[in-house]
């Protein structure tokens, strides 16, 4: 099991309800994990007051033999019910369409 934290701190209402994910990609750049939380930090974003802050809990089930190796954590937040229509985090702020690169990890032994 892999477990990452996203922060995020609320700067205006959404609107809408959004779905955050975290993409984990290959060193080819392959998407071979995904995780979706349809409530980032335990509550529905049209709840969310601006100058909230909030954990953003992600588990990752590892399949048996998941290769060790360098991943690329990718940041998605997405109206909910439409992820093939991802808002852009720039400098950490929803800004437009699209992923945002945030961290590369190292899973498994060296």
């Amino acid at each position: 099991m892999l477990e990452l934290d996203a922060f995020w701190q609320m700067l205006d209402a959404p609107g809408e309800e959004v779905t955050t994910a975290l993409q984990l990609r290959n060193a080819r750049g392959q998407m071979v994990l995904q995780s979706d939380n349809i409530s980032p930090a335990d509550h529905a974003t049209t709840r969310w007051r601006p100058g909230m802050y909030g954990i953003d809990t992600h588990r990752f089930k590892l399949p048996a033999g998941f290769p060790s190796g360098p991943y690329t954590v990718d940041v998605i937040a997405y109206p909910r019910n439409k992820p093939n229509q991802p808002y852009i985090i720039a400098d950490g702020e929803l800004a437009g369409r699209g992923l945002q690169r945030v961290e590369d990890v190292w899973i498994g032994g060296r």
